[in-house]
């Protein structure tokens, strides 16, 4: 990890004021132990070498600022992409809120935390779930307002022969993604969209309704329905959906909550 990082780091300048600032790996084995451990910044202890807490969260910032992580978060895709661990067949985006108690410019009012300062994390993951891009905002920022900024985020990944890639096949969201215009800015960008769609039945309840419509009922008196000796089968072996069949073959919103057959396809529920 520390030869990967250390080409990445901005330079010290050769002459400045004040005590020799602490290695950049003590500080990054301090900002490492502190995410690790889930611990404040005020209770990483001197003792165990690697700058004050207060020290390695400057340092982090400093980094940040500098591009470090964006950097090394291409080199470590290009890696994951040259060994064929990266599915671009489908993307996964999602969002999650959390807790702003000092503010900030990414926070706003949260709808899920009684209004109080918070900022959510969208996120675009591939189908095997490494994250492509993140983007922070203020928790009351929607989801779907970021879609488009999310997919257009990934960087260009290199790795493998030809032109860097950064755009998966089919893009899989929940209801918090529902909007006709994405779907038609994804289709132009050459991307499926596979997103619930927001409505008073869910999956559930259709799958349900399925069950239900072929299934004779008890109360029928029509002797065709009660099967008897010397009667065959029904020739018909075609299961009814309650949902209309597609018009053309452009048309795959077959679906009850998805855009058609590909949600069965990518085993969207």
């Amino acid at each position: 990890m520390w030869a990967l990082i250390e080409p990445l780091l901005p330079p010290w300048p050769e002459k400045s004021p004040g005590p020799r600032p602490v290695a950049d790996r003590h500080c990054l084995q301090g900002i490492l132990y502190v995410l690790y451990n889930d611990i404040a910044w005020q209770l990483l202890l001197l003792e165990l070498g690697f700058g004050s807490g207060h020290t390695c969260w400057r340092r982090l910032e400093r980094w940040q600022q500098a591009g470090v992580f964006d950097q090394l978060h291409r080199i470590l895709l290009a890696e994951l992409n040259a060994d064929g661990r990266l599915d671009w067949s489908r993307a996964c985006v999602d969002g999650s809120h959390v807790r702003a108690k000092k503010g900030g410019s990414d926070t706003g009012p949260s709808p899920v935390d009684r209004r109080k300062a918070g900022s959510k994390h969208h996120l675009i993951c591939d189908g095997r779930g490494t994250p492509l891009k993140v983007i922070t905002t203020a928790a009351n920022v929607n989801d779907v307002n970021q879609t488009l900024a999310l997919v257009d985020g990934i960087p260009p990944i290199a790795g493998r022969p030809g032109r860097p890639r950064r755009r998966p096949e089919a893009l899989l969201g929940d209801k918090g993604y529902d909007s006709n215009a994405n779907r038609d800015e994804l289709r132009k960008r050459r991307i499926l969209p596979v997103i619930s769609r927001k409505g008073p039945r869910t999956s559930r309840a259709w799958a349900s309704s399925a069950t239900s419509s072929s299934r004779p009922s008890p109360c029928s008196t029509n002797s065709n329905d009660s099967p008897s000796a010397g009667n065959d089968a029904p020739n018909s072996t075609t299961p009814s959906y309650p949902w209309p069949a597609a018009s053309s073959a452009g048309d795959v919103s077959t679906g009850p909550n998805h855009d058609g057959l590909e949600g069965q396809r990518f085993g969207v529920q």
